[in-house]
């Protein structure tokens, strides 16, 4: 990714994004001192007549943001942007011009990445898709990931210096409860389905495979629609949706035949309805545990280490109440997380420069490499290793395939770190024990 001035505060905007409605004030500040400037969308319509303006922008800023609610909107203006870079060759650009165009519709986004992969040769841009639901769910997930309170109970259940690869045995695989099913959950679906099966050698009773529960009246057309999209889902984890309203008795007793969540999203536009679905939930599940304890049967509520279930809950405008019920303390064993704020998530890394997407880029280079080391195959000189050329090689669905293998890096990374470490090559050979390791 193009990281020029990113640090300068002094530096010039590198990015413009493209609106068809305003931003709020405080939204476009933010933006601009992340150095991206904001323009009306509109503008755009007059470099149709006379090329003057796209050839300002095309010399000025090295990165375009999208960010119309119409993905046909932005899909046609990002037709204009590349056919006139496709018409005019003359211009030197030295780095492809990146191009971040926000779809809502996968459906769209399909036929948005297939016109892309058709002219991509011919013409110096990079695209990369993102939408507002997705941009919540990865900073969600930045700030408390789905795998962090079963990590950090790990250590007070079992010795995991004294154990070695029997240790995944004791990892149980997230429970992940969603209640209501908008947008935002269907991209927290996605994301918890990125990362597949954490720890697939789980004895956890219970928790031996990912599960995933959804709370929410609308059933059948939920099934349709996770069904529809992810027609491979029973490989991946266990998923149940129950037909209820979360605060009815209902879902509680469907609930009661699941193992305990260990990490529950609330997706409800409805402020009033959520908070009290927090509530409810917050009952619940205090209740399960002192009944049933944490996933490896501690009475938790009689333990220092208490089992703690990340709760993240969907914020509007009235976020003072949310962050009051947040500062409240008490003996509660959920934490409230919120997400979805606009000027939370409105920001380069979660937009323009998305964590997953480097961290794929990087995999899919380390990968190539890995497999001509096995093989014993030599590159070829005129061959590149950088990561965003070879990435540009890769059609729609490699690419996803790169984008869930690096969503599982950082829990391996926090999972390996668990484990004793190997010890020296240099002590083995001067002890002359466990000369195999070598």
């Amino acid at each position: 990714m193009n990281e020029r001035g990113h640090g300068d505060t002094e530096a010039p905007a590198d990015c413009v994004i493209f609106t068809e409605v305003p931003l709020e004030e405080e939204e476009r500040l933010g933006l601009e001192r992340e150095h991206i400037m904001v323009e009306d969308a509109g503008s755009l319509e007059v470099a149709v007549d006379g090329d003057r303006r796209l050839r300002s922008f095309f010399e000025t800023f090295s990165e375009v943001a999208l960010f119309s609610e119409d993905a046909l909107s932005n899909f046609s203006t990002f037709r204009l942007l590349s056919g006139y870079l496709e018409r005019h060759k003359e211009m030197k650009i030295e780095e492809d011009i990146l191009c971040f165009l926000r779809c809502e519709d996968p459906l769209m986004e399909r036929v948005i990445m297939e016109y892309h992969e058709r002219v991509r040769d011919h013409v110096p841009m990079e695209l990369l898709l993102f939408d507002i639901s997705s941009m919540a769910a990865r900073e969600l997930f930045d700030k408390e990931s789905i795998y962090g309170n079963i990590l950090s109970s790990l250590e007070h259940c079992c010795d995991t210096a004294a154990l070695d690869a029997s240790l995944f045995s004791y990892i149980p695989e997230p429970h992940v409860l969603i209640a209501g099913f908008g947008p935002y959950g269907k991209a927290l679906l996605h994301q918890v389905l990125l990362m597949g099966d954490l720890t697939p050698c789980s004895e956890v009773r219970g928790y031996e495979r990912l599960r995933i529960t959804v709370v929410d009246k609308k059933r059948d057309e939920i099934l349709t629609y996770i069904n529809d999209r992810y027609p491979a889902i029973d490989r991946i984890c266990e998923l149940d949706v129950i037909g209820a309203d979360i605060r009815s008795h209902e879902a509680e007793e469907r609930l009661d035949t699941h193992p305990v969540p260990t990490y529950v999203i609330i997706d409800i536009p409805d402020m009033n309805y959520g908070i009290e679905a927090l509530y409810r939930l917050e009952a619940y599940l205090g209740l399960r545990i002192l009944e049933d304890g944490d996933p490896w049967g501690r009475d938790t509520l009689r333990e220092a280490d208490s089992w703690i279930i990340p709760t993240a809950i969907l914020m509007d405008e009235e976020q003072d109440r949310l962050r009051s019920l947040i500062d409240k303390g008490g003996q509660s064993h959920i934490k409230i997380v919120p997400f979805g704020g606009r000027s939370d998530i409105l920001k380069r890394k979660y937009m323009i420069e998305p964590k997953i997407e480097k961290a794929a880029m990087d995999f899919n280079r380390d990968y190539q490499l890995m497999q001509r080391i096995i093989s014993g195959e030599k590159r070829r000189e005129e061959e590149s290793t950088d990561a965003l050329i070879l990435w540009k090689k890769l059609d729609h669905e490699k690419r996803s395939s790169n984008r869930a293998q690096a969503a599982c890096r950082p829990y391996i990374r926090s999972l390996l770190g668990l484990l004793p470490k190997l010890p020296q090559k240099e002590s083995i050979l001067a002890t002359g024990s466990n000369t195999e390791l070598v």
